[in-house]
């Protein structure tokens, strides 16, 4: 133990920049001047770097033909068009108008219908097992004094849990629900727009830009594993590669909602789709560091190791214990409670910490005189703070 101690002593200055986080991410933009704390503009790209160097280099000079070819959507939402948002967030806007557009060539809105049509089907056709073996089996198995009686008892996840969750996160992906964040579903739509590796010669050349170097040097490259010669030449193959996996992501996942639970098959289907996703969001997560999709990812892979989901209430309980322990504990409290080290007890209890942040995005909101109230107000920060503690 007294090894282990001093080893994360030694370490602990390389570590610094990642265990103290700024609550504001701020770029410059071009030619910005003026008082604030953006002192340092970003490297501006040039023509003549290979793209895998300046990867960021197309999506910027997308950008202002995109912003007027849609000029009506960031009239309607102004917090998708924002000029000093980081390239991550404008190549994700562009990439989610292509799904909305283009997604196997009629636009995936048209799939929302054909994800409730499935949904309803299999919903209406699933009937809850109710076996008298099963029920005394259970009974038996949870009088025994076993310590890992713990993990079946407490809220259980059923197999129609399941598929309602599975609906749910195909619209969220379909519509783009996330935007400007990270939406699974467009890794296709950014390769082509992209056509490199996302991390340049830089951080600042990349899609890490504005992120701190901790960040940077702790993500694995995982598009050189996946797409080991990924340039302007092959980009299209890759992306064609992708969108024939992301279709029969859907045409699994599809099948798994409208089969009958009992059937084998249905299960392998599941599997199958949560193999795509867990790949795709792991990939997207390198032009869009977000980190929105990890939970997800681990409930699905958690989920993929039950298939007696339909039929032991020990699993549907070791199901929901594992999400509420290892996922949504972990995740949401911890980071919430985690707040307390890095902007401290009088900040936190306060509320004085979400008002830069509040005041940052007013052009952003759809209600902006709402955000203004917010950051001039002196009790409703502190009650936010509070929510995001105990979140």
């Amino acid at each position: 133990m007294l090894r282990l101690l001093g080893l994360v002593a030694l370490t602990a200055p390389e570590a610094a920049a990642f265990s103290r986080p700024n609550f504001v991410k701020l770029e410059a933009e071009p030619g910005a001047t003026g008082p604030g704390p953006i002192t340092t503009p970003l490297p501006r790209p040039s023509l003549s770097e290979p793209l895998n160097d300046v990867p960021i280099l197309r999506p910027l000079q997308q950008w202002p033909e995109w912003k007027h070819s849609h000029a009506h959507l960031c009239s309607l939402f102004r917090g998708l068009c924002m000029e000093h948002d980081s390239t991550s967030f404008k190549v994700s806007t562009m990439a989610i108008s292509d799904l909305w557009e283009k997604m196997l060539g009629i636009g995936s809105g048209w799939f929302v219908l054909v994800v409730l049509a499935c949904a309803v089907c299999g919903l209406r056709a699933s009937k809850p097992s109710s076996s008298g073996e099963g029920e005394s089996t259970e009974n038996t198995s949870s009088q025994s004094t076993s310590p890992f009686d713990w993990w079946s008892v407490g809220p259980r996840i059923t197999l129609a849990s399941l598929k309602v969750f599975v609906t749910a996160l195909l619209l969220v992906e379909l519509l783009g629900l996330a935007a400007p964040e990270e939406d699974v579903l467009t890794l296709p739509e950014i390769i082509r727009r992209v056509r490199a590796h996302p991390y340049g010669k830089n951080p600042e050349l990349g899609f890490l830009s504005g992120f701190t170097v901790a960040d940077a040097q702790l993500l694995p490259h995982l598009t050189y594993l996946f797409m080991p010669n990924l340039n302007d030449s092959t980009a299209d193959s890759y992306a064609a590669v992708f969108s024939v996996l992301r279709a029969s992501l859907l045409a699994s996942w599809c099948t798994f909602l409208a089969l009958p639970s009992s059937w084998a098959s249905s299960w392998a289907c599941f599997v199958w789709g949560a193999a795509v996703y867990v790949v795709m969001a792991s990939l997207i997560i390198m032009y869009i560091p977000c980190y929105d999709s990890h939970a997800t990812c681990f409930f699905l892979v958690a989920a993929c190791m039950v298939p007696s989901l339909e039929t032991s209430q020990r699993s549907q309980a070791w199901l929901g214990k594992f999400l509420l322990v290892s996922l949504l504990a972990p995740f949401y409290l911890s980071a919430g409670v985690s707040k307390l080290r890095y902007g401290g007890w009088a900040s936190m209890l306060s509320g004085s910490w979400l008002k830069p942040i509040l005041a940052a995005t007013v052009d952003r909101s759809i209600l902006p005189g709402l955000n203004t109230w917010l950051s001039q107000s002196t009790w409703a920060p502190a009650m936010m703070s509070f929510g995001a503690i105990v979140e």
